[in-house]
């Protein structure tokens, strides 16, 4: 008994034992070369330090403490992260070849042709097939079903201030703008995501709010933990698993669907006037590669945009002086106009409101490129293939380097004149920059302003007591929310 109790705590422990000096070893990987950062630890690297902090807070402070390079480890993965805008653009662009790949995690089966988790040649090829999707031409041929789903929003804002429910959690009423237009512009699907007398919520309505809301925070940490070969064998998927395979379902059913009608009708598209984003996809790519994407766009583009919307109702709250001058320049584009959509992304200040948004309340506060092969930067510093590279957003945009006062939000910034000859180049990068830049950019830009269009010259945003100031935010994984979000509505005079 006791020989086989030493067996197998020799087998136990031996493993651990040789993987505990292995990842002491890949510990000294960056003080080796000069870079400060956090103290690592066996087995998590330094990802500890994101456990009781947003991840915002955490890389903000990691930032100011150690300076625009960081040393870090995803368990025993190193990752440098880097706020030095010159770097940032040779990661970008003038180096973009050698970082066109980001860590990649299998998930379920439907992620796997996913544009995001593409590098190299497959990278190039897909997004050569998708590009055309997301030009400006197709994205403003959406604009009707746009402006049915910013009419269904008024309607619905009329009635709760009628019925004396007029404060409201920005959030919650974001959700519903977003949930209709990406059911219409992506699933080609009518929904009512608008309450209901009987209290019930549509199956899509219902899955859309749990696929990302019950990430689980243990489970994203364990991805980035983990070998890529063990992710790949457990297909760990940090989404609501019922979520995930609802969104798969119905992809696979409006995947179908468009694919026979293109097989009947013997042309490229279902014959209608305005194509929806599957239909021009199925143009150009494989019923498979559409399959993920449709998915992707689901996930890029719900959430982020959601709570973008959620933090402009809060800060329009928080500046009248603000709101009534948007409000001016939204009144100058006429709604009955079917171009109103090319006037709208005309409108100066109404842009820099949203950058300024986007600055300060970045919805994603970091991205990471992996290095495909061994690079040196002009700094002089050398990585080997496959070290991650993290950008934190959040610091970049708060750093008092690039913005002065950094939490006081200031429009002016993004206005046309200050751009140019204020703003450095790589300090803004909410989407990204360079050849990887965010594909649905366009389209989320489109939304958030239609959004206001319908909203703002109809209700006055005022200050709730409920809404805390500063911003909380959530201690979520990857995407910054907020806490509480209250929000006052009254009708406009």
């Amino acid at each position: 008994m006791y020989f086989i109790i030493s067996i197998l705590l020799l087998t136990i422990l031996l493993p651990l034992t040789i993987l505990y000096i292995q990842f002491r070893q890949r510990f000294s990987f960056w003080k080796k070369k000069g870079i400060p950062g956090p103290e690592p630890s066996f087995p998590l690297g330094t990802l500890t330090y994101y456990f009781n902090k947003t991840v915002a807070e955490a890389e903000d402070e990691l930032a100011h403490k150690f300076g625009t390079m960081v040393g870090m480890f995803d368990a025993g993965d190193p990752v440098l992260l880097v706020s030095d805008p010159k770097m940032i653009q040779e990661v970008c662009v003038s180096k973009f070849s050698s970082f066109m790949g980001v860590k990649a995690f299998s998930y379920a089966h439907i992620f796997h042709d996913m544009l995001l988790f593409k590098e190299g040649s497959d990278w190039k090829k897909q997004r050569s097939l998708i590009n055309p999707v997301f030009t400006t031409s197709k994205i403003k041929a959406l604009h009707k079903e746009m402006s049915v789903c910013g009419q269904r929003l008024t309607t619905y804002l009329d009635k709760c201030i009628v019925n004396g429910n007029n404060e409201l959690k920005a959030p919650d009423f974001a959700v519903l703008f977003t949930l209709d237009v990406i059911s219409r512009l992506t699933f080609s699907t009518e929904i009512e995501p608008y309450p209901r007398e009987d209290g019930k919520e549509d199956n899509f309505s219902f899955y859309a709010k749990r696929f990302t809301t019950n990430v689980s925070h243990l489970t994203y940490i364990t991805l980035l933990m983990l070998p890529e070969w063990i992710n790949n064998i457990l297909s760990l998927n940090p989404f609501d698993h019922k979520s995930t395979n609802f969104f798969t379902q119905l992809s696979v059913s409006l995947v179908d669907k468009y694919s026979q009608l293109k097989q009947e009708s013997g042309e490229k598209s279902s014959g209608k006037k305005t194509k929806q984003l599957v239909e021009l996809m199925l143009e150009n790519m494989e019923k498979k590669d559409v399959l993920s994407n449709v998915v992707l766009i689901f996930i890029a583009g719900f959430e982020t945009t959601t709570t973008l919307l959620s933090f402009l109702m809060y800060i329009l709250s928080q500046h009248p002086e603000i709101q009534e001058t948007l409000v001016e320049e939204l009144n100058s584009v006429e709604i009955e106009n079917e171009n109103y959509i090319e006037a709208l992304m005309k409108l100066d200040y109404l842009e820099a409101v949203v950058q300024e948004a986007l600055r300060m309340y970045p919805p994603v506060v970091n991205w990471d490129r992996v290095a495909s092969e061994d690079v040196t930067f002009d700094c002089g510093l050398s990585i080997p293939a496959r070290t991650i590279i993290r950008v934190p957003v959040y610091h970049i945009q708060h750093n008092k380097e690039n913005y002065p006062d950094p939490e006081v939000f200031d429009p002016q910034r993004f206005l046309p004149g200050n751009i140019e000859n204020n703003l450095k180049s790589f300090i803004h990068l909410p989407f990204v920059e360079g050849p990887r830049v965010c594909l649905g950019k366009y389209l989320a830009l489109l939304e958030v302003k239609c959004f206001l269009y319908y909203v703002l010259p109809k209700f006055v945003i005022k200050k709730s007591p409920k809404a805390p100031v500063p911003m909380v935010f959530e201690k979520s994984v990857k995407v910054l929310k907020s806490t509480d979000g209250y929000v006052i509505l009254e009708k406009r005079k």
